[in-house]
């Protein structure tokens, strides 16, 4: 019985020491909700999409991310650029995001008859963009979710790319498509998707 008190004050007295909040819930304070920033090297496509619905990643393959810790100048400037001045502290209930940049365009294409035709005006992608949370300073907690045609991204919705976005094909006859991805350099990232 006395040891059962003694491990139990023994953990009261643990908790009471320690940031109480990080160790039951996961939260950390933060100054930056965008943790990491990268230039995609490489596009995937996860294996749990179906034949209406792609799901894909952005990489940055062999390319380095820039990260405060790693390259504070180059973190600090694009963070600026996307509103982000690490002045406030606030909570983050999830490690901060990694950002894909430098996204000039999406396309998708369809091969018919050997040729590329550009249906990115009929096909439609769905994303979560971070730009309200960040440009509340942080007041709103809930990542807002977008539907929009390919066709009418624009350079604000592509500034706010996550590396994670779906592409979807519902209306689209069966087929070979691409969807390229065109960097700011002039660099093209293209990923087949076969829909059946």
């Amino acid at each position: 019985m006395r040891k059962s008190i003694l491990f139990l004050l023994s953990i009261v007295s643990l908790l009471s020491c320690s940031d109480k909040r990080a160790l039951i819930d996961g939260a950390d304070d933060v100054r930056y909700y965008i943790g990491r920033y990268f230039i995609p090297d490489k596009v995937y496509i996860y294996p749990y999409s179906t034949n209406n619905c792609f799901y894909f990643h952005l990489d940055m393959g062999d390319r380095r991310y820039i990260s405060l810790g790693e390259n504070p100048a180059e973190f600090k400037k694009l963070a600026k650029e996307y509103g982000e001045t690490g002045e406030k502290v606030f909570t983050l209930w999830h490690p901060p995001v990694m950002k894909p940049y430098n996204i000039l365009q999406l396309k998708v294409y369809k091969k018919q008859d050997g040729k590329m035709i550009d249906v990115s005006d009929i096909v439609e992608i769905e994303y979560r963009s971070y730009f309200k949370i960040i440009s509340s300073k942080y007041t709103l907690k809930d990542v807002e979710y977008l539907s929009r045609k390919i066709s009418e991204l624009t350079p604000h919705d592509l500034k706010w790319l996550p590396d994670d976005f779906q592409v979807v094909l519902s209306k689209m006859d069966a087929g070979e498509y691409y969807l390229v991805v065109t960097l700011a350099d002039g660099k093209e990232l293209s990923v087949e998707l076969k829909k059946t």
